[in-house]
């Protein structure tokens, strides 16, 4: 059976997407000096860190610190098939804004399981890097760590970047926003800034920016017609971006959307 052993770089988030297929090697104890986020895809396998042993199956998450003594064992005769992620002390720090230590090996969350499959199909289909970036921040808050967690509602100050942030999104949907751009806004971290915006609103800037783009699509396609000028006009590169991103909102294209409300030339 082949064994098939996938990196690829992205260069853009400084983050390493690692794959393994029909891997049947176990591995004795070692470590790395970086953050690994991986989950199981198929066969089963014998995790020991720090002494404590851990078994893992298709669908299960785990993650490694930093230095973190560790070996990996095949149970039964499947061989192993999993994906995961490589992020350097530097750039976690540079992510979060602090030291952090994952305080557990195997993860329960679900929507942690989610963000990191779907973030590493983002790195693997090259999609753009808001995108990507908010899967980071959004998988990396669903991890339980020592320095992460905030219980507390958000205070007078945080709600104020909030707005801030908001209010910069609501006057410039026209223009490519980044989180660079919100974070060089608010004076806020991007880890900080989309927490807080996530618990403030429910969405995140991109998810926002999507909702405003999309509100104000529906009042210029009930008074034009050209679909090219209205996405140029929304900020999309182009009318193909416009109509996926009408229709994963709406559940409609926007030609459909035009005709539901009566258009007429």
């Amino acid at each position: 059976m082949l064994v098939e052993r996938h990196l690829y770089v992205d260069n853009e988030l400084e983050i390493e997407h690692c794959k393994f297929i029909n891997l049947p090697q176990s591995f004795p104890s070692h470590c790395h000096d970086y953050y690994v986020l991986g989950m199981i895809i198929k066969g089963k396998r014998q995790l020991t860190c720090h002494q404590q042993v851990s078994e893992l199956v298709p669908g299960d998450l785990f993650v490694l610190n930093p230095y973190d003594p560790h070996a990996c064992a095949q149970i039964g005769p499947i061989p192993l098939d999993y994906q995961c992620l490589h992020i350097s002390k530097e750039r976690m720090k540079a992510l979060t804004g602090t030291d952090i230590i994952f305080t557990e090996n195997v993860v329960q969350s679900l929507e942690a399981k989610k963000y990191l499959t779907l973030l590493c199909d983002a790195i693997l289909n090259q999609e753009n890097k808001s995108i990507k970036e908010e899967l980071v921040y959004l998988l990396l808050n669903e991890l339980p760590t020592m320095a992460l967690r905030e219980t507390l509602p958000l205070s007078h100050a945080q709600k104020k970047t909030v707005q801030r942030a908001s209010s910069y999104i609501n006057s410039h949907y026209q223009n490519k926003i980044t989180l660079d751009d919100l974070a060089k806004e608010t004076t806020q971290n991007k880890f900080t800034l989309i927490r807080h915006f996530l618990k403030a609103t429910g969405l995140t800037p991109y998810q926002y920016l999507e909702t405003i783009r999309v509100t104000k699509a529906k009042e210029l396609l009930k008074k034009q017609n050209n679909l090219l000028d209205i996405s140029f006009h929304l900020g999309y590169v182009d009318q193909s971006h416009f109509t996926n991103s009408f229709k994963k909102i709406t559940g409609l294209t926007p030609k459909t959307y035009q005709k539901t409300h009566d258009y007429h030339t």
